[in-house]
């Protein structure tokens, strides 16, 4: 028997419908699901004029700014993921006991709803998470749906598809809020590590730690949470339920060679696949056809010599450290906006290897990264096409092999967000090898 439509006779408020597209593909899904909507933004109409123009004239609006009134009138609030369970806003709905839901906890209410009983997996950690969800995917077969915090499969887009296995990338964002649904989740966590990072958000690493814990805090001791134990970061996690991919040995499925953090997330996705059941024959075949990872160390071009490299995805300094461990000879494009950040190792490794193969992309992060390396005369660029341009030239009298965009930063200020930025960091390497660089 066919479930009744999830938000039938319910008044639903989105509260943030925003630009990047995630708010117009909640405003649909919540149309399809039949319920009565009200957007609300702080925002006014003409910044949110292409995602207005996505969605039908039923849809009310209250823009500049959050009022009282639509609180009270919605039976049901879901928040953009930027709408964090520390702001007014979501202290407002609680208070006046409405349903509440993000994208991450809709989707569990959803398939609650749908007495979708799909085995699922959780991924978190501060790096790491895409890799590793996307491989733990493969490794289980084409039939597993990918989702979560990955561009393109929304969790309500995916929420509709059938398969084998959820795998879903789970970010803080999606975390921090309570889950309405009591189905013990998920039946495999994973936890690749944690170092400080979004601390403007959640206001200290205490919080952030508690909130990255999440990811198995619904388990109630049942499936399987997988660790390294070999990170320090997350050692003061016991659990029964652990296992720890530390112990796998990769010789056993592939004679490839894989950087340190790769290793990881394949002991992670071999760890899983095992779990459930894959054979060891299935794992080394699709070991050989592993897809790469877009924006995570991932080579865009090779020309006359000169390797271009998208780090974008490095939206911390410890990622940022990873690369530069990773390509000691290459030229950075580094820098964004600072988000409480901690840049201590960062400035440690920089001075002690004495790093000046740097181009600066402007914003507060760039700021703290020159004040405390004491920089006198830094190269900071506004464009990603003069970033480019600039590295390129700089790198060939450095006789450097890549140019590497790895910011160590977060992105808002001069791009929407990593994606935008690693996407303008393509545009340009294309406009170098055409020979049209500005």
């Amino acid at each position: 028997m066919k479930a009744q439509s999830f938000f039938k006779n319910k008044k639903v408020l989105l509260v943030g419908l925003g630009v990047l597209g995630g708010g117009v593909a909640m405003s649909k899904f919540i149309l399809k699901e039949k319920g009565e909507l009200r957007v609300t933004d702080v925002k006014d109409a003409i910044f949110l004029k292409k995602s207005i123009a996505q969605l039908p004239s039923a849809v009310s609006y209250t823009l500049n700014g959050y009022k009282d009134e639509d609180f009270k009138w919605a039976d049901v609030v879901v928040f953009n993921p930027f709408e964090s369970i520390y702001r007014d806003a979501y202290k407002k709905a609680k208070k006046l006991k409405k349903v509440i839901y993000n994208d991450f906890t809709l989707f569990q209410a959803y398939l609650e709803h749908t007495h979708n009983q799909t085995p699922q997996v959780w991924v978190t950690g501060t790096r790491g998470k895409t890799t590793t969800t996307l491989w733990i995917a493969h490794l289980l077969g084409s039939k597993a749906v990918i989702g979560g915090n990955i561009v393109g499969n929304g969790l309500q887009k995916i929420c509709y598809k059938k398969g084998t296995h959820f795998v879903l990338e789970t970010s803080n964002y999606q975390l921090e809020y309570p889950l309405v649904t009591k189905r013990p989740l998920p039946e495999v966590a994973v936890l690749t590590n944690i170092f400080t990072d979004h601390i403007n958000r959640h206001g200290s690493f205490t919080e952030y730690k508690r909130v990255k814990h999440i990811v198995f805090s619904y388990q109630k001791e049942k499936g399987a949470l997988l660790l390294n134990k070999k990170e320090k970061s997350i050692s003061d996690v016991k659990r029964s339920n652990t296992r720890d991919i530390s112990k796998i040995n990769l010789t056993q499925y592939t004679s490839k060679v894989f950087p340190a953090h790769q290793e990881d997330a394949l002991k992670f996705a071999i760890t899983v696949a095992k779990y459930f059941n894959v054979s060891d024959k299935d794992i080394k075949t699709r070991i050989n056809s592993l897809p790469q990872i877009p924006m995570r160390q991932e080579l865009i071009a090779k020309v006359k010599g000169t390797s271009y490299i998208n780090d974008s995805a490095a939206t911390s300094p410890d990622a940022l450290l990873a690369a530069m461990k990773a390509y000691p000879k290459a030229f950075f494009i580094i820098g964004g906006t600072n988000a409480d950040l901690d840049f201590t190792l960062l400035i440690k490794y920089l001075k002690k290897e004495k790093i000046t193969n740097l181009v600066f992309l402007a914003g507060t992060a760039t700021d703290e990264i020159i004040k405390r390396l004491k920089n006198k005369d830094p190269l900071i660029l506004s464009s990603m096409d003069d970033a480019v341009y600039v590295a390129t030239v700089l790198a060939k009298k450095a006789k450097a092999k890549e140019v590497i965009l790895s910011p160590g930063a977060k992105s808002f200020g001069i791009f929407k967000n990593e994606f935008d930025r690693g996407d303008k960091f393509n545009a340009s390497v294309k406009r170098i090898i055409k020979g049209k660089a500005k």
